[in-house]
């Protein structure tokens, strides 16, 4: 069609131009299956086929295979259950639960619409995808996945936080934010060891009067993530005291001030870059191989006794690039 803002904008409107397609699809679904005599809407021939395959499931249940709302789940069973296609049943534990599963005729009525119209339905939507079909339905499984991990709209405020993220320096003014980020992030699933005193309460001797620097996020005027470059005894630099403000994770502001430390590592020309973590940090110990650091048995038998807690030591091989 000419000038369709939507197929001129297929990543931008491609949630808009799905529901496009998707109307389009589920109209002419209805149509096929009242043709063929059945007064079922496509969205209770979803449910009816996943009740089929779970055996017996719940409301709650169903909402959330189907990524549905329990509303909507519900008006759809009180049609099917006045069709006689469901029955339920309480749970003893709980009389709230109910426990949903197929009437004889339901599966007799599911096995209608399998041979009847499903299986032709599936040849024709094939037809229509043509040699796509494999990669167009593998790219929908993909795209539910990632979502999974992180919602579009969380996707959009991370983008909009790292913008908005500014990265500073270090200043006396900001002692106190210093130590109660990473006290938090630490005190989350470890005890503040004396190592970690000293350098949260004495900044400026532990890590800038060597060299060393401490880079901080800033976010709406406060700030709300730190991290720091120290030196060793033998010149390497430890990249350490990294964490943000519990409420503000998930906008990639660690990822903004790894990023940051990465480079300024690099322009201070430092000889190696490495870190000490600990297994439960899974989300941090991804950050830091997505951007090349690499686990290393080296550093844990060299740095590692620094730490209680450290049972990960990484390298960054990169530094001198």
């Amino acid at each position: 069609m000419e000038n369709d803002i939507l197929e001129k904008n297929p990543f931008l409107l491609l949630g808009s131009r799905l529901k496009r397609l998707s109307d389009r699809f589920l109209t002419d679904a209805t149509k096929i299956h009242n043709f063929c005599g059945f007064e079922l809407f496509p969205s209770q021939c979803v449910m009816l086929a996943q009740i089929h395959d779970a055996g017996e499931i719940s409301v709650v249940q169903l909402a959330q295979i189907l990524r549905l709302s329990q509303p909507a789940i519900t008006r759809n069973l009180n049609g099917m259950r006045d069709l006689g296609l469901i029955k339920s049943r309480n749970v003893k534990l709980d009389n709230r639960v109910k426990m949903i599963s197929l009437t004889p005729y339901g599966v007799q009525l599911l096995g209608q619409l399998r041979e009847n119209i499903w299986r032709d339905i599936d040849i024709i939507i094939r037809d229509l995808l043509g040699a796509s079909a494999p990669n167009f339905t593998n790219q929908i499984t993909n795209i539910e996945k990632e979502l999974d991990k992180q919602s579009f709209e969380d996707r959009f405020k991370s983008m909009h936080a790292q913008k908005s993220v500014e990265i500073i320096e270090y200043d006396k003014k900001y002692a106190k934010e210093f130590y109660e980020i990473n006290a938090q992030w630490i005190g989350e699933n470890f005890e503040l060891e004396d190592v970690d005193k000293y350098v949260l309460q004495n900044p400026d001797k532990a890590i800038l009067k060597d060299g060393g620097v401490i880079l901080l996020a800033k976010y709406n005027g406060e700030i709300v993530g730190t991290g720091a470059l120290m030196k060793m005894r033998d010149g390497a630099f430890e990249f350490t005291k990294m964490g943000v403000w519990q409420h503000l994770r998930g906008l990639k502001i660690g990822e903004k001030l790894l990023i940051a430390a990465i480079e300024r590592a690099k322009e201070m020309k430092v000889p190696r870059l490495f870190l000490l973590t600990n297994k439960k940090q899974e989300a941090a110990i991804h950050l830091y191989e997505k951007f090349g650091f690499v686990h290393s048995q080296e550093i844990m038998d060299k740095y590692g006794h620094e730490y209680e807690r450290a049972n990960v030591a990484m390298d960054y091989p990169k530094i001198g690039e």
